[in-house]
């Protein structure tokens, strides 16, 4: 059976004193975490990428992830409308159309219409442009 009380004085030369810190320098200031970078990057306005059909686009990334969530929502893709709803609108979504209420469950709701249909209920909405 192991000893439950070992003797540690033999340690004591090696422990940090009271008020000592084991990185003295820290990490060196002005250095960015990686998240910094990425949120950077993400939101680099100056940023261009060529389109399929070879039209090059000049607009923050995060913005052309929106708008590709955006367009697979309308055609009925359930998670990047989930994605929507909850990063754009928090855990609850209330939305109107002229100032009546959205039938309810809106989940389920959206899922059915057709694309012609989700158009015409974003017209009504005067949404041109969700960003």
């Amino acid at each position: 059976m192991a000893n439950p009380n070992p003797k540690t004085e033999h340690l004591e030369s090696t422990q940090w004193q009271p008020g000592q810190s084991g990185n003295p320098a820290g990490k060196p200031k002005g250095t960015k975490h990686l998240s910094s970078w990425i949120r950077e990057l993400m939101e680099n306005e100056g940023f261009e990428h060529k389109l399929e059909n070879g039209t090059i686009v000049h607009e923050a990334p995060v913005q052309a992830i929106v708008h590709v969530l955006i367009q697979k929502a309308l055609r009925g893709d359930m998670k990047a409308f989930d994605l929507l709803g909850k990063y754009g609108y928090g855990s609850r979504i209330d939305i109107t159309s002229e100032d009546r209420p959205l039938p309810t469950p809106i989940m389920g709701g959206l899922s059915r219409l057709s694309d012609a249909e989700l158009e015409a209920m974003l017209a009504s909405r005067k949404v041109t442009n969700p960003l």
